[in-house]
């Protein structure tokens, strides 16, 4: 698997907890596995599938990488990004390009 495609997935975990805040794992890894499969980010030869400790270690890269901490809320019973890190300009402007790029499918 390429760095990019790591990268991608960083950023597909980001803008869904954005957007949802309080998600479950099983949402989010559904979530996950569902827009890596339509945007073909891994070759249909290998089953790749991903798991609860892929998604905890994609995290702690998202907290190294890119400065987000991403939480866990037992009251909400779902994650949320704690801090408002990702709101500077050029991390947003990364998310929106991410975005345009996800919508035409060009990877």
């Amino acid at each position: 698997m390429t760095k990019k495609n790591f990268i991608l997935r960083y950023l597909l975990i980001i803008r869904k907890i954005q957007r949802s805040n309080f998600i479950s794992m099983k949402e989010l890894i559904e979530h996950i596995e569902k827009e890596t499969q339509n945007m073909n980010i891994y070759d249909d030869s290998i089953n790749v599938g991903v798991t609860k400790r892929t998604i905890q270690r994609d995290f702690n890269d998202i907290r190294t990488i890119f400065g987000i901490d991403i939480a866990y809320s037992h009251t909400n019973r779902g994650y949320y990004i704690e801090d408002n890190a990702y709101d500077s300009s050029n991390f947003q402007k990364l998310l929106d390009e991410f975005e345009i790029f996800q919508s035409l499918k060009i990877t």
